[in-house]
């Protein structure tokens, strides 16, 4: 009863949070509230025990990320028209997401998401194309910001170093995966997955 009780409590606070997915909490909580033992499989289901947590190294990483193309977004925003044309034409300026289905990719997927639902108005721009860069690309990204140390607004050539050109995406593909916690262990394994893809 009590398992029930924290349950339904959980239940009624995500339904409040999400509107989008009131129905389906309603749902549960009626479940719990009539104690419909048979339909117990499917409240469980909606409590994903089997996803592995996001880990902090994970988090710091999309968080680091996030903040290089913010940093791009608004430097971009401060320059001429024909710059940024140039720019948003021959370069990956907009984040493109991940791909949930990729198991390397989908803790990034799921702290994304987590970032969407509560703190969208601190993301950057996303890239609505079919073009997309892999965590592979978004790696290289954070290993040339890394080694520059670039502080305030960036120029267009600092720019062009830090995102990927528009066509280059195999290019990055071909080389080792870095995993800037530890540039000396070469993520083969990773880079296999994506050329895959």
């Amino acid at each position: 009863m009590s398992v029930r009780l924290i349950l339904f409590n959980q239940f009624k606070m995500l339904s409040l949070l999400d509107k989008e997915s009131e129905i389906s909490y309603n749902y549960y909580m009626d479940i719990l509230v009539q104690g419909i033992r048979k339909k117990y499989p499917i409240v469980l289901e909606a409590v994903d025990t089997k996803t592995e947590e996001v880990s902090e190294e994970v988090s710091d990483e999309l968080d680091l990320l996030l903040d290089i193309f913010n940093k791009v977004q608004r430097s971009v925003n401060m320059m001429d028209s024909g710059m940024q044309k140039h720019l948003k034409e021959n370069y990956h300026i907009d984040f493109d997401g991940f791909d949930y289905k990729n198991e390397i990719e989908k803790p990034y997927f799921t702290y994304y998401c987590f970032l969407r639902r509560y703190y969208s108005s601190n993301l950057p721009t996303e890239n609505r194309s079919h073009d997309k860069l892999s965590l592979a690309h978004y790696r290289e990204m954070i290993r040339t910001y890394l080694s520059s140390e670039y502080t305030g607004l960036l120029n267009a050539r600092q720019v062009a170093d830090i995102c990927i050109p528009v066509g280059g995406e195999q290019t990055i593909l071909n080389h080792s995966v870095f995993n800037i916690k530890d540039e000396e262990s070469m993520m083969v394994s990773e880079d296999k997955a994506y050329q895959e893809d």
